[in-house]
């Protein structure tokens, strides 16, 4: 796997040294990068991965988890699983269980753990903040994204 990881990145950025250590305990904190942040940035780089839990995990979702994650652990980041449960028609313990299952073969790891639907007060609480400011349109608009609200 760890031959198979390198040379995904290797393919994508050949001047990317990439060191892949895999842990022998599930989800296992990995020591972070020492490399900064680019300048470009100025705080902490945090990367999402957010599935579905309407299916199975797909291989391009395996995919994406794992560009995140060596991302995250090049950058001195954070890799954060956010379960998109929003669509309560389609989602499926199986689906649930699937993704855990697909993430922790990887053997991976990730940082922080959330599912959207326990969040929504949180969304909602800032989203009125931003209301109330006035910084935050009440309905959607077709005028461009720079526009002042009304």
């Amino acid at each position: 796997m760890e031959s198979l990881i390198q040379s995904m990145v290797s393919s994508v950025h050949p001047r990317v040294p990439v060191v892949v250590r895999f842990s022998t305990e599930p989800n296992q904190r990995l020591p972070r990068a020492k490399t900064p942040i680019p300048l470009y940035s100025k705080v902490m780089l945090r990367v999402r991965f957010a599935p579905s839990p309407t299916g199975f995990l797909h291989v391009g979702s395996a995919r994406t988890f794992i560009f995140n994650w060596l991302y995250a652990r090049r950058n001195g980041g954070t890799v954060v699983l956010r379960l998109d449960d929003t669509d309560v028609e389609r989602n499926t313990d199986a689906s649930v269980n699937s993704i855990f299952e697909g993430l922790r073969w990887l053997d991976l790891g990730w940082d922080e753990e959330y599912k959207q639907s326990e969040r929504l007060a949180l969304h909602r609480q800032i989203a009125d903040a931003h209301l109330s400011k006035g910084t935050r349109l009440s309905r959607f608009h077709s005028r461009p994204h720079n526009c002042r609200p009304e």
